[in-house]
């Protein structure tokens, strides 16, 4: 083994998703393969995810990988009010506390981005550097979410970008 390869198998992760099972397609599936497929060379890997009730008990359990499902605001719709901001920003405090209670991780790896921008500011109170993984762009489903991307985008960016979705605005936006 040589020294990248053991400096990796000392390093813990804390995976935050919104998206993950029982959603399917998506950032959903590619999180749980690059979950699966990194795990092996991890000391450890815990992936934070929304709480959707016991839908989601038996796949945890036969997951392979130590899954904390959080509190998450269960709102579907209040008219004329844009919910998500607010689903997102509730959904941080809850990956917050649950973060503060655990060991600390070496790096904290969230995806999309209402999560990159929240936990970055959660990685900096906790001193934990943040990786952030877009995948694609708000402005792909209205101008309000396009909006909404660039004001978060500009009032943080992750320690590191990885963007997965060609010709997106969010490269422009979060690249440092």
């Amino acid at each position: 083994m040589n020294s990248t390869e053991q400096l990796a198998h000392e390093i813990c992760v804390a995976r935050v998703v919104y998206q993950f099972y029982p959603f399917i397609g998506g950032s959903a599936i590619h999180i749980q393969e690059l979950s699966t497929k990194i795990n092996f060379y991890l000391k450890d890997q815990i992936i934070i995810a929304p709480n959707l009730g016991d839908s989601c008990r038996e796949f945890d359990e036969n997951f392979g990988i130590k899954i904390i499902r959080t509190r998450v605001l269960s709102l579907k719709f209040i008219k004329r009010m844009p919910i998500l901001p607010l689903i997102d920003l509730l959904y941080s405090f809850s990956v917050y506390s649950t973060l503060k209670k655990m060991e600390r991780p070496d790096i904290i790896h969230v995806h999309e981005i209402s999560n990159v921008v929240y936990c970055t500011i959660i990685g900096k109170i906790l001193g934990v550097p943040v990786v952030g993984m877009l995948h694609g762009s708000g402005a792909a489903y209205s101008k309000t979410a396009d909006i909404y991307e660039t004001v978060l985008a500009e009032l943080c960016k992750p320690n590191a970008s990885i963007v997965l979705d060609d010709l997106s605005a969010s490269i422009n936006k979060f690249g440092k």
